[in-house]
């Protein structure tokens, strides 16, 4: 909230924001305008106002609670075969990069497409044992 806001204003919103979270944790899905004004008992156009001031600084403080679930969710989804959870996974837990560059001059023109990463590895390391 950028603007100075009315007691009355600053009170509403902490119930708006707290009913959206809630909802997000139960549901696994935003609210839409008129679930929030439901829960809140708040007038459509109130929520809506509310939401146009709520910022994600706003909220993400609460949404780091939510950490912990989201990578076992991630986890989870991996261990059944999900190929963009376990990409991710890698990525965060090992910091695992599927593009492996490798800056090199040879004289004789070779195929490196063909190789997978880890003989791309293999290669790598062995050009830089050369190297010293």
């Amino acid at each position: 909230m950028k603007k100075k806001h009315t007691k009355e204003f600053r009170a509403n919103h902490k119930i708006i924001k707290e009913a959206f979270i809630k909802f997000l944790k139960q549901n696994k899905t935003p609210p839409t305008l008129d679930e929030l004004a439901k829960l809140t008992g708040f007038h459509f156009q109130t929520v809506n106002n509310h939401l146009d001031e709520l910022s994600l600084e706003d909220i993400a403080p609460r949404f780091k609670l939510m950490g912990e679930e989201v990578l076992t969710g991630m986890v989870q989804s991996a261990m059944k075969g999900e190929s963009k959870s376990a990409k991710l996974f890698f990525k965060l837990i090992y910091k695992w990069n599927e593009k492996q560059e490798i800056d090199i001059t040879v004289k004789k023109e070779y195929n490196f497409s063909k190789l997978n990463n880890e003989e791309l590895e293999m290669f790598e390391y062995l050009v830089k044992k050369l190297e010293k």
